[in-house]
């Protein structure tokens, strides 16, 4: 062998031309179990949505109905209200046409 030799000059000596060229893939196996269940989880957050968004809806419909009674409630309280102080006046003034002797007895108490 020449390397072994105490001849041997480094210079002279043929060095190889090596390069190296690599390649690397991935490839994803599919397990059809792994499928079943990312399609399983993708429906699952799809149903999820659906209820939410239905929800949602139900929740905007109750506060409305809600905030239409109570309109409604409160447009029947102004009108009570002023039907009290309208038989309010007029029995007062009924009282007041009694103590002057224009009305009678009866007609008094059917004001009441």
């Amino acid at each position: 062998m020449l390397s072994q030799t105490s001849t041997f000059r480094f210079s002279d000596s043929r060095w190889p031309f090596v390069s190296y060229v690599g390649l690397q893939l991935n490839v994803p196996l599919f397990n059809p179990s792994t499928t079943a269940k990312v399609q399983q989880a993708r429906f699952a957050g799809e149903q999820a949505q659906e209820q939410y968004c239905s929800t949602k809806a139900l929740i905007t419909n109750e506060v409305r109905s809600f905030l239409f009674a109570m309109t409604e409630a409160r447009e029947r309280i102004d009108a009570q209200t002023g039907l009290v102080q309208a038989a309010q006046r007029s029995y007062a003034h009924t009282q007041s046409r009694y103590q002057q002797g224009l009305v009678k007895f009866s007609e008094l108490i059917g004001n009441q």
